[in-house]
């Protein structure tokens, strides 16, 4: 699946045409880069799936941990601040729930 991804993307290059995937596709493509230690390919993955509408920490997170490997305190505190976000939303929006149904355990 690598080399295929691999193909599409220099043929694309070749041909100046945009690569377009879902959200989705790209998280995948930079996890199976990731598993098979193509670095530079799996940031380039999670960077376009950050592109989409796509609601996810993972690459954010996936980000953070690359850029503090190389140093780049910047764009790690950047990606951290994301994955806090990210974090907030997803905890404070079942906090909310559980508040509810606590409460009449409560009283």
């Amino acid at each position: 699946m690598w080399t295929i991804f691999r193909a599409e993307v220099a043929h694309f290059k070749t041909q100046h045409v945009a690569y377009r995937k879902t959200g989705l596709e790209w998280e995948i493509l930079g996890d199976l880069g990731l598993r098979m230690h193509h670095k530079e390919e799996a940031k380039e993955a999670y960077q376009r799936c950050l592109d989409t509408p796509r609601y996810s920490q993972k690459p954010w997170s996936k980000l953070m941990e690359m850029y503090a490997d190389e140093g780049d305190i910047h764009r790690c505190v950047q990606a951290a601040i994301r994955v806090a976000a990210y974090q907030y939303a997803d905890y404070a929006e079942m906090t909310v729930s559980v508040d509810l149904r606590i409460m009449p355990i409560c009283r």
